[in-house]
């Protein structure tokens, strides 16, 4: 329930658009994207725990991925929009999970695995499903993973955990 309301409040401050679109300083266009994909993050979560469909649907928000920069790196004074860095950020582990998400999301919304529905459903769609997963996983592999530095514990956990989610999906 109070993800719901989390949800409805911040699509009534209009946080689900990008605030790119109202020309918001681009600090705070990075906290609203930042907040709403985490917001995104915690409906998926609870959707699954729940075994119902996210209140989030696909194509209802417009929001923009947060930059892979670190909190430090953003200043309330800062007036131009900073380039995304490569590498290891605080926001990688996130990132790597919003990349995810925004490949699974849609999925959720088609027909069941079923053996009822699994007749009706082609062949050919379960291959573009699954060439659509392969994709996504090797693009938060040459992305994000290929940078960690397994000897740093963090990094380490980054890895495990995003290979473990691609796994699971």
């Amino acid at each position: 329930m109070l993800t719901g309301n989390a949800v409805r409040i911040a699509q009534a401050f209009g946080i689900h658009r990008d605030g790119s679109f109202f020309s918001l300083s681009p600090p705070e266009t990075e906290m609203r994207r930042r907040l709403w994909w985490q917001i995104c993050l915690l409906d998926m979560q609870v959707s699954d725990v729940h075994s119902s469909l996210p209140t989030i649907v696909p194509n209802s928000f417009d929001t923009k991925f947060p930059l892979n920069v670190n909190d430090s790196d953003i200043s309330e004074e800062d007036t131009e929009v900073q380039s995304p860095g490569i590498g290891f950020s605080e926001m990688v582990y996130s990132l790597i999970r919003f990349e995810i998400l925004k490949v699974v999301k849609p999925l959720i919304y088609l027909p069941s695995y079923s053996s009822n529905n699994l007749a009706g459903m082609e062949n050919r769609k379960i291959d573009e499903l699954e060439v659509q997963i392969e994709r996504c996983a090797q693009h938060v592999e040459s992305k994000y993973l290929k940078h960690l530095d397994v000897s740093k514990p963090f990094h380490w956990m980054t890895l495990a955990r995003a290979r473990l989610i691609l796994a699971k999906v």
